[in-house]
């Protein structure tokens, strides 16, 4: 999928800050403050996959340096997914260390509008039963098969 671009936030005709994302990703808040105009978010490069994505990143931030390391850029990682979580697996001790830190904590219950949102998400995918549907004996296959005889619509004739 190539929906992916780079950008960049300029202040007085310098970037100060080089991103990966897709959708509005870069009009969305960061952890440093946004341009005041949109005129000020460049994109760099569009339709790109995620892999392209962020190799331009990080050569850019790379270029143009942090400010950690005496560049211009506010970026607090390298980009390209280095030293970043990007495609990081966890380990077993460290889901552990995790799970151990969340034992006994209570999370604040969901407003309504939090509640309709996941549920607007979640409109037309098809939901995939954990359960396992028993096996039918042949008496029951055979119940099932007499109601159906003659019946043009296919629904269920016999009570189970």
């Amino acid at each position: 999928m190539n929906d992916y671009y780079v950008y960049a936030y300029f202040n007085e005709g310098a970037p100060y800050y080089i991103g990966k994302g897709r959708g509005n990703r870069a009009y969305n808040k960061h952890r440093v403050p946004r341009p005041q105009t949109r005129d000020d978010i460049v994109i760099i490069s569009e339709n790109l996959p995620n892999v392209k994505a962020l190799e331009i990143e990080h050569y850019l931030i790379k270029y143009f340096g942090r400010v950690a390391e005496g560049g211009l850029l506010l970026n607090v990682k390298g980009g390209g997914g280095v030293n970043g979580t990007e495609g990081r697996k966890q380990t077993d001790e460290h889901k552990r260390k995790r799970s151990e830190a969340q034992k006994g904590k209570k999370r604040a219950p969901m407003s309504q509008a939090h509640k309709d949102a996941i549920s607007k998400g979640r409109l037309g995918l098809k939901l995939k039963s954990k359960r396992k549907m028993p096996k039918l004996t042949e008496e029951h296959k055979a119940k099932i098969s007499a109601g159906l005889r003659g019946n043009t619509n296919r629904r269920l004739a016999v009570q189970l």
